[in-house]
C-alpha cells in the first residue's frame, strides 16, 4: 500500500509481509534489494529518474505482540470461569445422555422380564 507521509509529502510503502521481512531487511544490511519481494510493483510506474526507493530510507516497524505477565494472569482468570462452565456443561450433557441411554436399556430389560415371566407362567400352567 502506498501512502503519502504528512510530514514529507514523500510517497511511503506499507507491505505487510510477516515472515518475509526479516529475510529481506537483512539483504538490504547484507547489500541491494532483492527481487521478488513486490517491489517491482512500486518501481513500475514511476521514471527512472524518480523512483520510490532510490536514495531513500526503508523503515522497519516492528511490532511486539506478546503480553505482559499480569495481562496473562487476569485474562486466565477473567477466562477460568467461561472454560469451567464450558466444560461442566459437556459433562452435564454426557450424563444426560448416559441417563437416557440407561434408561432405554431399562425399559428393554423391564420388557423382557415381562415376557419371560408370561413365558414362566405358561409354562407353570402346562405342568
Amino acid at each position: 500500500t502506498i501512502v503519502t507521509d504528512d510530514t514529507s509529502g514523500r510517497p511511503c510503502l506499507f507491505i505487510p509481509w510477516g515472515a518475509k521481512a526479516r529475510s529481506f531487511l537483512y539483504s538490504i544490511v547484507c547489500g541491494d534489494i532483492p527481487p521478488g519481494y513486490g517491489l517491482e510493483k512500486v518501481t513500475a510506474g514511476s521514471t527512472s529518474n524518480q523512483k520510490l526507493l532510490d536514495g531513500g530510507l526503508v523503515k522497519c516497524m516492528i511490532t511486539d505482540t506478546r503480553t505482559s505477565q499480569e495481562t496473562a494472569i487476569s485474562d486466565r482468570a477473567q477466562s477460568y470461569p467461561k472454560i469451567q462452565k464450558l466444560a461442566n456443561i459437556a459433562r452435564i450433557e454426557n450424563a444426560t445422555k448416559l441417563v437416557a441411554s440407561y434408561s432405554t436399556r431399562m425399559d428393554e430389560l423391564e420388557s423382557d422380564i415381562n415376557t419371560l415371566s408370561l413365558r414362566e407362567e405358561k409354562i407353570a400352567q402346562a405342568h
